[in-house]
Formats: structure tokens, sequence, C-alpha cells
């Protein structure tokens, strides 16, 4: 559904995110499984596909960048224990 409103602030680019120390986040569960994947999603394509269709580029100032700061997540507790913070 559109709109018609501009968004209210632009995304970081993934240099502005590093050159920012905005972390970066990394989860990771050896106990997980892949989904199957959807069948009525099976034929999306990603914007960067659609645009080379198209012959353009389109999202240019997304370049590749060596990652900083990453923050490792997981589930490191064991299903008995409890974590603690301030709630």
């Amino acid at each position: 559904m559109d709109t018609g409103e501009t968004p209210p602030t632009v995304p970081y680019t993934a240099k502005e995110y590093n050159d920012y120390g905005l972390p970066w986040f990394d989860y990771y569960d050896d106990n997980s499984t892949a989904l199957k994947g959807s069948e009525k999603l099976k034929d999306l394509k990603s914007v960067v596909e659609m645009g080379q269709k198209k012959g353009d580029v389109p999202v240019p100032e997304n370049e590749s960048v060596e990652i900083g700061y990453v923050k490792k997540l997981g589930n490191s507790l064991k299903p008995y224990q409890v974590r603690e913070g301030a709630f």
C-alpha cells in the first residue's frame, strides 16, 4: 500500500553504519534448522536482480564494506537458566 508520503529518514548505507561505529549483529545457533522455502515466494526477485534485468544499478551507494564491530547473539542459556537483567 502506498501512503503517498516520503519516509521520515533515509536508511544508513553499510559504509555509514560502519563509519558511525554501529554494531552489526551475528546470530548463530548450532541447533537451528533451516525453514522450508515458500512456494508463493519462490519466483520473487531481489532488487539487484530486477535492476540487472533493466540494465540499472538500483542501490549504487550500498557498496560492500569491511565489517567493523560485531555483536554476537545467540541462545547460550540452558532451558532451566534465567538471564540477569534490569526488568
